[in-house]
């Protein structure tokens, strides 16, 4: 003898939403179970060079494009630094607002010209 439900359409997307949400729960639990930890994250990985290298006096890439940057571009970084930059947040948000909708109308006429 079959069971007959008669659910509308929100009390039987609710049943089915909690048997996914138990059948997946379960799968978590069995997929913990199964899967065995391994150390190999646990090494640090320095890009197949040997442990060596990290003794060697090397600037990282950070300090690299910094020193780049205010060689070649020194009198605009001076000009965003001291003249642009006031370290309010709200200023930053809306300088960053205003170029990515200039990005945004640059982008949308270079693809309607394309058309």
């Amino acid at each position: 003898m079959a069971l007959i439900l008669n659910l509308d359409l929100f009390q039987s997307t609710l049943i089915l939403t909690m048997g996914m949400v138990v059948i997946v729960l379960i799968g978590i639990a069995i997929f913990n179970r199964l899967v065995k930890s391994s150390s190999e994250g646990s090494e640090m990985y320095i890009g197949g060079e040997s442990e060596d290298v990290l003794s060697l006096k090397i600037p990282s890439s950070e300090a690299l494009y910094w020193g780049l940057v205010r060689r070649v571009l020194g009198n605009t970084y001076r000009i965003l630094r001291d003249i642009v930059h006031s370290g309010i947040l709200n200023e930053w948000y809306v300088y960053m607002t205003l170029s990515f909708v200039v990005l945004l109308i640059l982008a949308v006429t270079y693809v309607a010209m394309v058309r």
